[in-house]
């Protein structure tokens, strides 16, 4: 018995193990593949930018001449 238990454990250890490093790479490659995605093209970039400062620029000037 104590051999088969031993077996039993050994077999678990592995698979969880497995499960683990499996896990681990899926993982990376879907951060990897939002890194990609959320980089987007140099144009992108820009539009989104121009974009930003348009929406943060201010709505009126005060002058005091």
């Amino acid at each position: 018995m104590n051999q088969r238990f031993n077996k039993s454990v050994m077999k678990t250890s592995i698979l969880l193990i497995s499960g683990v490093v499996l896990l681990v790479i899926v993982l990376s490659m879907v951060a990897t593949f939002i890194g990609i995605i959320g980089k987007g093209t140099p144009d992108n970039r820009l539009g989104r930018e121009a974009a930003t400062v348009e929406r943060i620029k201010p709505v009126a000037k005060i002058s005091f001449n």
